[in-house]
């Protein structure tokens, strides 16, 4: 499904970001300012008129983000209007009974609903993070809880996917909300490490080592032996997610590092184990993977597995 925006209200949304730089005249830069939620104000009635709630939705957590700063009440409820209008759009394509293929990207969480949590993010992760279980689609909430097959097939996304995709934002949401809280970050990224493995596990482990080396070692041991217990293949297709944390851990393994550079270090015997496992599931499913990243596992094998 795309997603149509008028050009007038694109314009005029990049004008509230661009038009008005910094000023060093203080009288100057409160006009500016002035203008600037006036013409927020403006979108926002505009923006109304618009006739798919995705559009909307857009608009209003665009708004929110921009007017967060001088006007915090008023782009909270930007936001929670994008929420809702999110909802109302995905409502509407749940109902849209034989249509189903024109609301792929609202009923498999693809880029609209990403789009509008990750904006919210920026301003608000508490509350984008809340939204995100408010807003979960129905297949993605059955591919969570395991029932992921074939019949959530959308040009060659199934239930696993639809299920990492979601978990990959879950746990983004939660590294945002863990910068904003340090009394609660510690607790946050641990939760967020226990749960299913993602891109975004490794990003994880490093801030919690950074605030608590001895829990992230510990974690970094569990996160380990997980992905060396982990199928790098499933249903006949590659787990990407797991394919790619794994990479990053063992290059970042691997690398020289400065004597005085705090870093995360891993059991070497685990990351041999790993790296083999790697070079194995590349080497035995060509056909799948369809390449192989020579220059990417050179130095895996070169210092693991030479033969």
């Amino acid at each position: 499904m795309q997603i149509r925006i008028p050009l007038c209200l694109l314009a005029l949304i990049f004008a509230v970001s661009a038009v008005f730089p910094q000023q060093p005249d203080a009288d100057a830069a409160k006009l500016k300012e002035r203008r600037r939620v006036a013409l927020v104000a403006r979108i926002a009635t505009d923006a109304e008129q618009l006739k798919l709630p995705e559009n909307r939705a857009i608009l209003n957590a665009r708004l929110g983000a921009m007017a967060w700063k001088n006007d915090p009440e008023q782009a909270k409820k930007m936001l929670q209007a994008a929420v809702s209008e999110l909802n109302a759009a995905q409502q509407e394509a749940e109902s849209a009974k034989g249509k189903s293929h024109l609301y792929q990207d609202l009923l498999n969480s693809q880029n609209v609903r990403p789009q509008i949590l990750n904006t919210i993010a920026t301003v608000d992760p508490e509350y984008a993070l809340a939204s995100l279980y408010r807003t979960r689609p129905a297949s993605v909430a059955r591919a969570l809880a395991g029932e992921g097959s074939e019949k959530f097939n959308d040009q060659g996304q199934n239930g696993s996917y639809l299920a990492q995709a979601e978990m990959n934002l879950e746990q983004r949401l939660l590294r945002l909300v863990a910068d904003k809280n340090p009394e609660k970050a510690a607790a946050i990224l641990k939760d967020t490490i226990r749960k299913r493995l993602s891109n975004e596990t490794y990003e994880s482990l490093k801030k919690l080592y950074l605030m608590d080396a001895d829990a992230g070692k510990e974690l970094a041991d569990d996160v380990l032996g997980r992905l060396n217990s982990a199928a790098f293949i499933a249903n006949n297709q590659p787990v990407y997610d797991l394919i790619g944390l794994s990479t990053n851990i063992i290059t970042d393994h691997i690398r020289e590092h400065q004597p005085d550079e705090k870093y995360l270090s891993f059991d070497d015997s685990g990351i041999r184990t790993l790296s083999i496992k790697l070079i194995g599931t590349y080497l035995d499913n060509v056909a799948r993977l369809g390449y192989v990243p020579f220059e990417q596992l050179e130095p895996f094998a070169k210092r693991y597995a030479p033969g």
